[in-house]
């Protein structure tokens, strides 16, 4: 069995077997969450590798508030900023294994400050 090594977009290589057919992300339905856009009027699911300074979102709203809903309120310095696709206004739908929808502000808080490194955020923007 041979193996080719594949880069990704984010210069992340993977060894695959070379007998099979590599799907390249930019012809894949489903790109690579690491990269997939947010696209306005669709739920987005992304993944985000936080660093050191957390996600970087501020949020508001909750079905305790006249929002209803969880809301990016500002994005700051973290890897929210860094990877620039989260942007204030954005719906948070989900957050890894925890769906947001139905959420206080304080759940939601609690939810995003005991996520692991490795984040899968469901996304919405108007």
């Amino acid at each position: 069995m041979s193996y080719e090594s594949v880069t990704n977009a984010r210069g992340t290589v993977k060894l695959v077997n070379a007998s099979e057919p590599v799907k390249s992300v930019e012809s894949s339905s489903q790109p690579d969450p690491l990269i997939r856009p947010i696209v306005s009027g669709q739920e987005t699911t992304i993944e985000i590798i936080k660093g050191k300074s957390g996600l970087g979102v501020n949020i508001i709203g909750g079905t305790d508030s006249l929002l209803g809903s969880i809301f990016v309120n500002r994005v700051y310095d973290g890897t929210a900023e860094t990877d620039e696709r989260i942007r204030p206004g954005d719906r948070i739908l989900r957050v890894n294994d925890h769906d947001l929808r139905s959420a206080t502000h304080d759940q939601a808080i609690e939810v995003l400050r005991n996520t692991p490194s490795r984040v899968m955020l469901t996304i919405l923007r108007e």
